[in-house]
């Protein structure tokens, strides 16, 4: 849900995802990446995830939320949680380099996330570090 607006209610959006590579931890806020296809090498790209409440690096703010402490349950519990707009959330679209909103609601309710779109970030290897 994202929540544009204090004290309103939050906005439901239905989006298509790219393939997401999630690096969890027990009871801390996951850092958060995107791929085209599932990373087999060091050397394969990765990608900034197109979601909110994501610093530049991956990692995500979690705000008030509270993640659980079983790292199994983080994933879904991430998207379950509340994403807002007022952050920095530059450069995470090819296409709408400044407004990842405007992307949000292009793909509302498609079916497949265009993946020429992803905006690289790195290596897996750099993940490794």
């Amino acid at each position: 849900a994202l929540q544009e607006e204090a004290f309103k209610p939050p906005r439901r959006l239905r989006l298509p995802m790219p393939g997401l590579i999630f690096i969890c931890s027990p009871g801390r806020s996951p850092r958060v990446y995107a791929a085209k296809r599932r990373p087999s090498h060091p050397g394969d790209t990765i990608y900034h995830a197109p979601l909110f409440n994501l610093f530049r690096d991956g990692r995500s703010c979690p705000g008030t939320h509270k993640f659980p402490s079983q790292v199994e349950e983080i994933p879904e519990n991430f998207f379950t949680s509340f994403f807002t707009t007022t952050a920095d959330h530059a450069g995470r679209s090819k296409r709408y380099p400044s407004n990842l909103l405007r992307l949000w609601e292009e793909l509302d309710g498609k079916k497949r996330y265009p993946l020429g779109d992803l905006v690289p970030l790195g290596k897996v290897e750099d993940l490794m570090k």
